[in-house]
């Protein structure tokens, strides 16, 4: 690539013309990426980590974490900057997109003189179709990186992974794991099942679980992938089925009406009831994640009446937190308010 050790760092970004259709080409990347961002950046606060994401051509799509305590380095990055190997060389960031994998480069790793006081970690995220979307990356070069930094990025990675996956749409979903624990954990399978039983994309646990890629499960007989299909087994809708995978594991399995839950949302108040409302809410957000027990706790005080700042006493954080936590509910809940967040955990079950 005609890389010099010593170049001076191209931490230039575009022009502000190619900046604005950038950004424009990454609306949807730095969308999926925005609140998992947001949760990181209050992990790594006050430690001088900082969180980047590039996308598919290596241009940086977004930057988060505690740019306030980074060296010199971390705080020169902007939107716009190209982190590809191209220009820097091996880079955890730069690397993770051309290899599709996660990877970590520590100091003397680095292929630039000027980044090895750098340590970094970094992820692609698969779109359902097996293309890298971007990639989930962060840096420290004050101190070596924490203890559950590779943990942390590997479950933003996999919430946004889902994310795409509930943007397609598709009429079913099926969830598999190996045990039946973790079905609803952010370790399971999930595939997209179209209306004649088609595959529309997968997580890349999924695939992982079939034994082949997302590109080429993508089109392909769901029957076609188990030694019994399981859009004929009843059980699998109203609970958990045992299904086995051609020449492979037993799995848990079961399957997500979206259309059942469509109907269950409206009478929750969560989906508009006609076309005249533009709001936009994905129902199956209420099934494929699970909410927390701290979560529970403080549906469990609003079912009850209590403010921010009493929820705030009686479970020991700020409101602040309380306030993070009311954004994941009405998230995973698929709703807007207080209110409808109540009537919704109650249809559900999750509180009494």
């Amino acid at each position: 690539m005609h890389l010099d050790h010593d170049l001076d760092l191209p931490l230039e970004p575009v022009t502000d013309s190619q900046l604005r259709k950038l950004l424009q080409r990454d609306a949807r990347l730095a969308a999926v990426a925005r609140q998992e961002l947001e949760m990181m950046s209050r992990a790594v606060a006050d430690t001088g980590h900082v969180l980047v994401v590039i996308d598919d051509q290596g241009f940086i799509a977004a930057v988060a974490g505690d740019v306030h305590h980074a060296g010199d380095t971390l705080r020169r990055l902007r939107l716009g900057v190209d982190l590809s190997e191209a220009s820097f060389g091996t880079t955890a960031p730069g690397t993770a997109l051309a290899d599709r994998q996660p990877i970590l480069v520590r100091r003397s790793d680095h292929f630039l003189t000027r980044l090895r006081q750098l340590e970094c970690l970094a992820a692609p995220i698969f779109t359902p179709g097996g293309d890298v979307l971007g990639v989930l990356g962060v840096c420290s070069d004050q101190r070596p990186l924490l203890p559950g930094i590779v943990e942390m990025v590997q479950s933003a990675v996999l919430r946004m992974e889902r994310q795409l996956l509930r943007e397609l749409g598709s009429p079913k979903i099926l969830r598999l794991h190996p045990h039946p624990c973790g079905l609803g954990g952010i370790s399971e399978g999930l595939i997209a099942v179209g209306k004649e039983g088609e595959i529309l994309g997968t997580n890349t646990i999924a695939a992982q679980l079939l034994g082949i890629t997302q590109q080429h499960a993508v089109g392909r007989s769901l029957e076609g992938f188990f030694e019994v299909s399981p859009l004929r087994l009843r059980s699998i809708a109203n609970g958990i089925a045992t299904l086995r995978i051609n020449g492979g594991l037993s799995v848990a399995a079961t399957l997500v009406e979206v259309e059942d839950l469509e109907r269950r949302a409206v009478r929750a108040g969560a989906l508009p009831e006609g076309p005249g409302d533009t709001r936009s809410r994905s129902p199956d957000l209420r099934l494929l994640d699970q909410l927390t027990r701290r979560e529970i706790d403080v549906l469990r005080h609003l079912d009850n009446g209590h403010s921010n700042l009493e929820i705030a006493r009686a479970i020991f954080v700020s409101e602040d937190t309380v306030k993070y936590h009311l954004k994941n509910i009405y998230a995973k809940l698929a709703v807007g308010s207080r209110l409808q967040a109540i009537a919704t955990a109650r249809e559900l079950k999750l509180i009494r």
